[in-house]
């Protein structure tokens, strides 16, 4: 994707971070978007940071590029969008290495169980303090990471997992035991509420 010199400028301008940052990510998806996330109130309000559109079932390897090309600046890469094959995956760049920056952003919650956005980050906090959570993508309503220092007992983790985010076993895994097994082999978690 090729954008004029005016329309980087604009996107920048609109996006809030420097042009700089668009000239790098312009060659790395189909299409740049302005980040747009939840204010207090749940209304869309556009954030600081870029949205790289990528090809579907890209995002994985575009968020590792981008990853590995911003190691240790303020950005950081994230998946913003999945689409599971059907339509283009999205990755967030955010001028913050802070994860709860970008959490607080899309504010993921579950409006279906009642769980709040407070009670998200209150879980990605004890995660990532016992286990080395690393996030790597996160929407209004799921959050995917992985484990440094992952759980001795996967079936307790699952369990655990169950039992915050249902819809993963109802929907998906089909039982406890089952997402123990899927959470081991990605090294982390994967939740999402319908």
């Amino acid at each position: 994707m090729l954008l004029s010199r005016i329309q980087q400028f604009l996107l920048s301008r609109r996006a809030h971070v420097s042009l700089r940052l668009i000239q790098r990510l312009s060659e790395k998806g189909r299409a740049l978007e302005v980040l747009q996330g939840l204010d207090d109130n749940w209304s869309p309000v556009v954030c600081s940071g870029v949205v790289v559109v990528t090809s579907p079932n890209s995002g994985q390897v575009i968020l590792a590029k981008l990853r590995k090309a911003f190691e240790g600046e303020c950005f950081t890469p994230y998946l913003f969008d999945l689409g599971f094959g059907t339509w283009p995956d999205k990755v967030a760049v955010v001028p913050s290495s802070d994860p709860f920056h970008y959490l607080n952003t899309v504010r993921t919650n579950s409006i279906t169980y009642r769980i709040s956005h407070a009670e998200v980050l209150a879980r990605v906090r004890a995660w990532e303090a016992r286990y080395g959570f690393t996030l790597d993508g996160a929407g209004v309503d799921w959050l995917l990471g992985t484990f440094s220092n992952p759980p001795a007992d996967w079936q307790s983790f699952a369990a655990e997992v169950f039992e915050f985010a249902p819809d993963v076993v109802r929907q998906g895994a089909g039982s406890v035991a089952a997402l123990a097994d899927e959470l081991k082999r990605l090294g982390g978690v994967y939740i999402w509420w319908q």
